[in-house]
């Protein structure tokens, strides 16, 4: 059995999702993302289940451990293309979190540069060159795997593997293409410099390292030229001039109006207002993105500045209540009765404060002669008032006199404490001791009583 040693962690896979032995020598690495936040031994367990119809050689897990599923010299299904799988070893690779552009943790990539560098030194494939030796699923097949993430790392992880496996200076890109870009050949040469026939009028660069640029076409690899024999037709986007952090899902309001800003080239995409919902925030904190232009890489923000919070939205966009002025004049004084129970009213909140009744004594009356109220309201300012139409001139002297009762009531004096007793009949001016024999003659009359009630019985 041959595997890398590097490998920490080893699941077999079912005999029934893949095939023992290969019927081409292996002449490339095909890399793989398992679409999925995964360890390698959990990536293993679904190799396991009979009847998959599909496993790979290696997967890297989300912590940078290297698990074995299928031995090298078998062959294992994994790219969508029988003859690809016969002449490749592949590799899984976790990501770090799901969607978007499928990011990869570093300990993953760099256990995955680690593990092409090992298998091609070991394989004799010579230095790693991308879509030669070096493959990724999506050049074979029609599939979004790898994800953006590691496709636009390719290069990269070959020149990384390369620099292990032969020590020397990286080269460095020598002009202003990148991977995406389609291009046209102006010189019909490959890169060592051998002839070519061209039957197509443009060419997708799939990898590029130095001057060395890779050509494909419906994702099919036709040759690798110079960059120096290539012209631009249709430049791929380009990496963006802001940098963005993911931040929580945040709901901001936008007061009126603002502008939705391609930060690119400060033009304006639209106009917005309402609602806006933002998922990054731009490293220098001055603008915000939605979820929309993350994935889809748009480099269009809204100035943080010019978001609310709910409760700064709500109170800008209130109703403003005006509080109505009451005007006051003063009359006489003046008692009259309250000809049914009536309300007292704060006029500026149209609320109840209490009810009344009995007789009601105002000084004031506003200046509309609805509404009276008492001296105490007056005193306080307080916009309490009485309905005018609700008294009426006839006094009842029996019932006590009815006002704005917001003072604190004084208690009742407690016969005994600090008071003189109050007998019916007495006046506080009769003399103690006649005072003292009523009192007297009460108890007797009272022992009298009882008396005759315990004969009885």
């Amino acid at each position: 059995m041959a595997h890398s040693s590097l490998a920490s962690v080893y699941v077999p896979a079912d005999p029934s999702n893949f095939t023992y032995g290969r019927t081409k020598p292996i002449r490339c690495i095909t890399i793989h993302h398992m679409a999925g936040v995964m360890t390698a031994a959990a990536c293993g367990g679904i190799f396991q289940r009979v009847g998959r119809n599909g496993s790979s050689h290696y997967g890297i897990g989300v912590n940078g451990e290297i698990g074995v599923y299928v031995e090298e010299e078998n062959t294992a299904w994994t790219n969508s293309n029988w003859d690809s799988n016969c002449e490749s070893i592949t590799i899984e690779t976790s990501n770090s979190s799901t969607g978007g552009d499928w990011p990869v943790s570093d300990a993953s990539y760099n256990s995955l540069i680690r593990l092409v560098a090992d298998i091609a030194k070991r394989r004799g494939l010579g230095k790693l060159i991308p879509g030669d030796n070096l493959t990724w699923h999506s050049l074979i097949a029609s599939t979004y795997c790898p994800g953006d993430y590691l496709r636009a790392r390719i290069s990269d992880i070959a020149d990384k593997a390369n620099a292990i496996n032969y020590p020397g200076p990286t080269p460095t890109p020598t002009s202003d293409f990148m991977v995406g870009d389609e291009v046209r050949p102006i010189n019909l040469v490959d890169y060592n410099g051998t002839p070519l026939v061209s039957y197509h009028d443009s060419y997708i660069i799939s990898s590029l390292s130095g001057d060395r640029a890779v050509l494909t076409t419906s994702g099919v690899v036709w040759a690798a030229l110079n960059t120096n024999n290539l012209e631009m037709v249709n430049p791929a986007p380009r990496p963006s001039s802001v940098e963005w952090k993911d931040v929580p899902t945040t709901i901001a309001y936008i007061n009126g109006e603002t502008s939705l800003i391609n930060l690119d080239d400060e033009s304006v995409v639209k106009k917005l207002s309402g609602e806006f919902i933002y998922v990054q925030e731009s490293k220098d904190g001055n603008y915000v993105r939605t979820s929309y232009s993350r994935e889809h890489n748009q480099n269009y923000g809204v100035t943080k500045s010019a978001l609310l919070t709910k409760e700064e939205y709500d109170n800008l966009n209130k109703p403003v209540i005006e509080v109505p002025v009451i005007e006051w004049k003063d009359v006489e004084p003046t008692t009259k009765h309250i000809i049914k129970t009536t309300n007292l009213i704060n006029l500026e909140t149209n609320e109840v404060v209490k009810e009344l009744n009995g007789n009601f004594t105002y000084v004031q009356v506003s200046a509309d002669g609805k509404y009276a109220r008492t001296e105490y309201s007056k005193n306080k300012g307080l916009p309490y008032g009485v309905l005018l139409e609700a008294l009426d001139d006839n006094l009842e002297p029996s019932e006590p006199s009815s006002g704005d009762t917001t003072e604190d009531p004084k208690p009742t004096p407690f016969p005994g404490k600090n008071t003189e007793p109050q007998i019916p009949g007495s006046s506080n001016s009769e003399s103690s001791e006649s005072i003292l024999k009523q009192i007297l003659e009460a108890i007797t009359a009272f022992f009298t009583w009882i008396q005759s009630i315990f004969k009885k019985g």
